[in-house]
């Protein structure tokens, strides 16, 4: 299983992924094992769109809020890039990941979950988390 977690917050990439089996891996995005699962986290939009660039994802787990002082970077950029992917044919109904918004921005999360559903997302859900 493939997950991409995308968060500005190290302690909730620490949280997520409690291993010491880290790895190095594409554009400074660290890259955890465990098991069958294979999570890339990222800290940007740009890591993240880069990440999904190139690979098919089984769950996606997004924060809304990355970077408080540049609305720009915020995570409904990644939404309109998976957005664009459904809209392209990257992935289909048959293949679509799950998509776990994990923001605490009620706001933000909510028209992230909305944009997703409206584009044919069918596996949304809200789950915010505090570490």
């Amino acid at each position: 299983m493939k997950i991409l977690f995308l968060d500005d917050q190290k302690v909730r990439h620490d949280f997520f992924c409690k291993t010491n089996h880290k790895i190095q891996g594409v554009q400074g995005v660290c890259i955890c094992r465990v098991d069958d699962y294979e999570t890339h986290h990222t800290y940007t939009t740009k890591q993240a769109i880069d990440m999904l660039s190139g690979n098919k994802y089984d769950i996606i787990s997004l924060d809304y809020d990355l970077d408080c002082t540049d609305p720009s970077k915020d995570g409904m950029v990644v939404v309109n890039f998976l957005v664009e992917q459904m809209r392209t044919g990257f992935y289909t109904d048959e293949d679509q990941p799950s998509v776990i918004i994990h923001s605490w921005n009620r706001c933000g999360a909510k028209m992230m979950e909305n944009y997703l559903v409206d584009s044919g997302y069918r596996y949304v859900q809200l789950s915010p988390f505090y570490v």
